[in-house]
């Protein structure tokens, strides 16, 4: 690491640097990019602070930016063209669910134009917020050729010693996330999944890596600190993570996801939304439907559960005990026993006023759990789709999506 830094700092000194800075608007957030000079081609770095009283806290030193296409590299090559003026940035908007119903936050944006050595262009866009920053690449050019977009130079730097709490990277996404100092993993693989949480050294500041507005255009990614073990570098998807290719294919212009890094207390980390800050808003103009409510679920204290049509009963009972709204009956109900099936369980729920939840594999037939291929195409959701209306269920948490990308729950509608 030592030896890392220093070279580092060789090739800063040894080319002309127009230093760029975005402060949040509160002032505690700072972001710092080393530009080489207009007539100068080198890597790119930033490096992110936080200021404590009248001083400013080093959160993530220098570290590199830059990104690749299978025909075109905009790594090393780059010459700066232009930075524009600082954009306010203000989000204001409300959730249905989450952490709060009325969000807001407050950042500055710049976005930095290159080009590289074949004089294809990208831009860099930053924006620093009052709880951490967000950047992204932009290739600007229109063209209805398809090209792959295969790795990024993203990388976070750690100094030594630091405290992590990074989870194992895992298809699943269900690996535990202990301490670690050393950046070493147990199973010397090296890879890591979102987010990542560390804090600073003998400071009482916390950064969370992560990443936000993951669509259908980009790719979520994961870390690899296998060159170095504290220096994390985004890395896209390959064939261990079921993809036929590596990287995205796409046309321009394009945008990669956000990398987000929130900092502050723990307490900031905690209720921080930056993501949704920095991510598309929903497109369904009718919300009414969703319901967020609690739930007596099944699995957490008995795995097999859902197998036990008397243990469902329980679950049930209990809801209605707690004056809980939901009932979730999760894996294996397809082979539900013990007095009766899915359909019962489902009828003995709206017979107490409680609403049925039901969990369903993804579609990832390689793994056990089951009912696990009922949902993979359009057809076969159509159909499950219509008989879970049919018996009444009101919404159905979707598992297992194994694909870069973490699980979610939705609400059948």
């Amino acid at each position: 690491m030592k030896h890392s830094i220093a070279a580092l700092f060789v090739i800063l000194s040894s080319i002309s640097i127009n230093a760029q800075e975005i402060v949040s608007p509160n002032g505690k957030v700072k972001v710092v990019l080393n530009l080489p000079e207009k007539n100068a081609a080198h890597h790119l770095f930033y490096k992110a602070l936080y200021k404590i009283g009248s001083k400013f806290v080093e959160v993530l030193p220098y570290s590199k930016l830059g990104i690749n296409r299978a025909e075109e590299h905009f790594t090393d090559n780059l010459r700066f063209i232009a930075a524009s003026k600082p954009v306010a940035i203000h989000d204001k908007y409300e959730m249905i669910c989450g952490k709060r119903h009325e969000c807001e936050n407050f950042g500055t944006e710049k976005t930095f134009s290159f080009e590289n050595s074949d004089h294809q262009p990208l831009d860099i866009v930053f924006r620093v917020y009052n709880d951490g920053v967000a950047f992204r690449y932009v290739f600007p050019n229109q063209s209805d050729i398809k090209i792959n977009i295969i790795s990024e130079a993203t990388t976070y730097v750690l100094p030594d010693n630091t405290s992590r709490w990074m989870q194992p990277y895992d298809l699943s996404y269900e690996k535990f996330y202990p301490l670690n100092k050393t950046g070493l993993s147990a199973n010397k693989e090296q890879e890591w999944g979102f987010p990542a949480l560390y804090k600073v050294n003998n400071h009482p500041v916390w950064a969370l890596i992560s990443e936000a507005d993951v669509t259908e255009n980009n790719c979520a990614v994961k870390l690899s600190n296998l060159k170095k073990a504290n220096e994390y570098q985004v890395t896209y998807p390959s064939a261990r993570d079921n993809f036929k290719r590596e990287g995205v294919i796409t046309t321009l212009p394009w945008h990669s996801q956000w990398h987000t890094l929130i900092i502050g207390k723990l307490s900031d980390i905690v209720e921080s939304t930056l993501i949704t800050d920095v991510s598309e808003p929903s497109k369904l103009t009718n919300t009414d439907w969703i319901k967020p409510g609690a739930v007596s679920w099944i699995y957490w204290a008995n795995n097999h559960g859902s197998k036990d049509y008397q243990k469902v009963v329980e679950y049930v009972d209990l809801a209605v005990e707690m004056n809980w709204p939901y009932v979730l009956i999760d894996w294996e109900w397809d082979v539900m026993a013990n007095g009766g099936d899915i359909n019962k369980a489902v009828d003995y729920a709206k017979s107490k006023g409680i609403k049925p939840l039901m969990w369903y594999n993804s579609g990832t037939s390689w793994l056990d759990p089951t009912p696990n291929d009922r949902l993979l195409t359009a057809e076969k959701r159509a159909k499950e789709f219509s008989w879970l209306n049919k018996i009444g269920v009101y919404g159905i948490k979707v598992d297992f999506f194994c694909r870069r990308s973490a699980r979610y729950d939705g609400i059948l509608y």
